[in-house]
């Protein structure tokens, strides 16, 4: 049996409706309704352009359960014996290869990983499919689900496909029923014929990705306003494990309004599995002062603040956008690496009245340090980058900047944060936040400092690629 649930990449879906578009008639629309109404409780949109027709229809096959199979059986009644018709048999069986497992074996992983929480099962998931898969949509907390899901992945000959690799990865994390795992994978590698050294190395892999996964995490949200109604932004969202590659985990086609965004957000930090979170949000200038962290999450069930949760920062947009921008930046961003956790006076600076954006801007390109600025007043309100103090420290490649958004605690920011940091590194700022912001209760009679801080905290050796590469039309070269 196939399982049509395996999602395919877009140039596996433009070869599928390219051979279907090759049987005889099938750019016919009269001929694609009857297959259409044929399928029976299909439902898809419908395109007077064969190409888009067929391509509508193939999509809405996949989300079906043998949705492929069942059209591939009525198409079959008109075409069969025809050269396109056995192109296309063969395609099918290349994209959508029998079940892995025999019905024992399904039954007994269905045993064990039965009682395996939601977090362990999304992580294992994690390390063993590819990437191309890692934005697919479904449940990760359901086990047949995603065995049925792994199943259709196929591996170089001679190696553990990679539902044993998930497999291996939920063993690995379990206090008790891990020999029984490894015991059904010993099984199901000896009937599939994997030599046992290619086991082993599967075993090593597995602990050594495990050790690497329990490093920083970061979820990094990017807004990016929409060019026709800037109140509205569109959305992208990525789960970044150590120095792993990004797996994409949401992107907008459409634009949404800022109260959409934390329900959507709330949703995606349900699969995030690690405990070391960061939420990142890479923002355009007129929300880098926006109370992003007092954002409540998990509405339905039990609100509370997405910044009391998480260490939440925000990135500058623009300057990600400026490559001409990024060689201070990272030489700054160096000196954080390398000495951020040990106290230093002047890798600060408090931006006084005195300080007027030029005479910052020269100050701070004259050296390594400061790399951190603290701004006695928030920023302007402001839909772009201007010739104020935080746009000099942008420029000048500062990669930390802390404000609070209430001018009534100035005195109280800046006598809190300078106790703080005495002592520490300007590394320390993100652990120091998330403990101002925790202290916060809704019994409060005054505002209390943890409600208003913005950390812009800008990773130079992090910058998704999505927002470096050009958006502008260019001739093939």
């Amino acid at each position: 049996m196939r399982w049509a649930e395996r999602p395919l990449s877009v140039d596996e879906l433009e070869r599928l409706c390219d051979a279907f578009l090759r049987l005889p008639g099938m750019r016919d629309r009269a001929n694609r309704d009857l297959y259409v109404e044929a399928m029976g409780d299909l439902s898809l949109t419908r395109h007077a352009d064969a190409y888009h027709d067929v391509w509508s229809l193939l999509v809405s096959c996949l989300s079906q359960r043998d949705g492929v199979t069942r059209l591939m059986s009525v198409v079959n009644v008109f075409h069969k014996h025809s050269k396109p018709m056995s192109e296309l048999e063969a395609l099918i069986d290349f994209l959508f290869p029998d079940a892995l497992l025999d019905q024992t074996e399904r039954e007994q992983l269905e045993s064990l990983l039965g009682n395996v929480d939601r977090r362990t099962l999304a992580l294992a998931y994690r390390q063993a499919s590819p990437p191309a898969w890692w934005n697919v949509e479904f449940d990760r907390g359901d086990v047949d689900a995603v065995v049925r899901h792994l199943e259709t992945c196929t591996s170089a000959e001679g190696e553990p496909p990679p539902l044993l690799a998930f497999v291996d990865c939920v063993a690995h994390q379990l206090d008790s029923g891990r020999l029984a795992c490894h015991r059904w994978l010993d099984a199901v590698g000896a009937r599939l014929g994997i030599p046992d050294s290619a086991m082993a190395r599967l075993c090593t892999r597995t602990a050594e990705w495990l050790a690497d996964a329990e490093e920083p995490c970061y979820v990094t949200v990017g807004l990016q306003p929409d060019l026709i109604d800037p109140s509205r932004f569109l959305l992208s969202v990525w789960l970044q494990h150590n120095r792993f590659p990004a797996e994409p985990l949401h992107r907008d086609d459409v634009s949404r309004t800022l109260p959409e965004i934390p329900v959507i957000l709330s949703r995606l930090l349900h699969d995030v599995s690690a405990d070391n979170v960061t939420i990142e949000f890479v923002l355009p200038r007129s929300l880098l002062g926006h109370p992003i962290d007092q954002w409540q999450i998990d509405q339905d069930l039990f609100p509370h603040r997405i910044g009391t949760r998480y260490p939440v920062v925000v990135r500058s947009l623009d300057r990600m956008r400026r490559g001409d921008l990024h060689s201070h930046w990272r030489r700054k961003w160096r000196w954080v690496n390398h000495n951020g956790h040990d106290p230093e006076p002047t890798a600060l600076h408090w931006v006084r009245e005195s300080d007027t954006p030029d005479s910052l801007y020269s100050m701070l390109l004259l050296d390594n340090v400061p790399v951190a600025v603290a701004l006695t007043s928030p920023p302007d309100d402001s839909a772009r980058l201007g010739p104020d103090v935080l746009t000099a420290a942008l420029y000048a490649g500062v990669p930390i900047v802390f404000w609070c958004r209430n001018r009534e605690l100035a005195e109280c920011f800046e006598r809190d944060m300078t106790a703080r940091l005495t002592d520490r590194g300007v590394a320390e700022l993100p652990q120091q936040v998330l403990r101002l912001r925790r202290q916060v209760t809704g019994e409060a009679e005054r505002p209390l400092l943890g409600e208003h801080l913005t950390l812009l905290w800008d990773d130079a050796d992090r910058i998704p690629e999505s927002f470096t590469r050009s958006t502008r039309l260019r001739a093939p070269r």
